[in-house]
């Protein structure tokens, strides 16, 4: 798709005006390009020529092309993105940047053209985040989750000794050991998968059978404490 840009320059007053034929519709994801003709061609190479383009809810499209010397005509191309909003899209500027110059806004006429969207589009909309946890990251997560846990288990063993004087293991607190047991293994699972090399593994998995070892024999010392309670009764 072609859009035609010519632009005249007033040289008695150092002004540009342009006259424009824009009525076009471009569909989303098709080529498009703008011609802009210059008054005159410049006299050097690589000077870069920028037309910036707007539709609705403020979506910003640009192309630009570097001008050669002698070359008065140019077609500047403008990916319009296959997600491009459907609607009145407008030139908004058009611009000759010199290097080592300030920038030359050009003046221009109106150029309208309507853009048609993708019917059936579909975006995301929503998106549940997560950290992507490294080794160490998990690890430092699962100290602080078994400091909580040992408070909480400390908590519990000051209950079990002030009010089960007759052995009864209170079920809140085998509960929570084997909780940590299960929460444990989860954290030994995901360890293993964030790239443990061989080499690696038997130390880290005799690391996470400690820590089990650790749980598995408070909960059999609670039994223990447990048993030995009753035959004193």
């Amino acid at each position: 798709m072609l859009c035609v840009l010519v632009l005249c320059q007033r040289l008695a007053i150092g002004q540009t005006s342009a006259s424009l034929d824009c009525d076009y519709r471009v569909k989303a994801g098709e080529p498009f390009k703008v011609r802009v003709k210059l008054d005159q061609a410049p006299s050097v190479e690589g000077i870069p020529l920028i037309v910036y383009i707007d539709g609705p809810e403020h979506a910003e499209l640009a192309g630009g092309v570097t001008m050669k010397r002698g070359t008065d005509t140019y077609e500047v191309p403008i990916d319009v993105p296959p997600t491009a909003i459907g609607g009145t899209w407008s030139v908004v500027q058009v611009r000759v940047s010199p290097p080592g110059r300030t920038p030359d806004m050009i003046s221009y006429t109106k150029c309208a053209f309507e853009i048609i969207p993708i019917p059936g589009l579909v975006l995301p909309t929503r998106a549940d985040v997560a950290v992507s946890a490294s080794q160490s990251q998990l690890l430092r997560r699962e100290a602080i989750q078994l400091q909580a846990r040992i408070q909480q288990v400390k908590s519990k063993v000051s209950e079990y000794e002030a009010s089960n004087h007759r052995g009864t293991l209170t079920p809140l607190l085998r509960t929570a050991l084997i909780d940590s047991v299960s929460a444990l293994r989860v954290t030994q699972d995901e360890f293993l998968k964030l790239g443990t090399t061989k080499e690696q593994r038997p130390n880290a998995e005799a690391f996470f059978s400690d820590l089990g070892q650790t749980y598995q024999a408070a909960i059999s010392q609670m039994s223990h404490s447990a048993s030995a309670a009753k035959q004193l009764v």
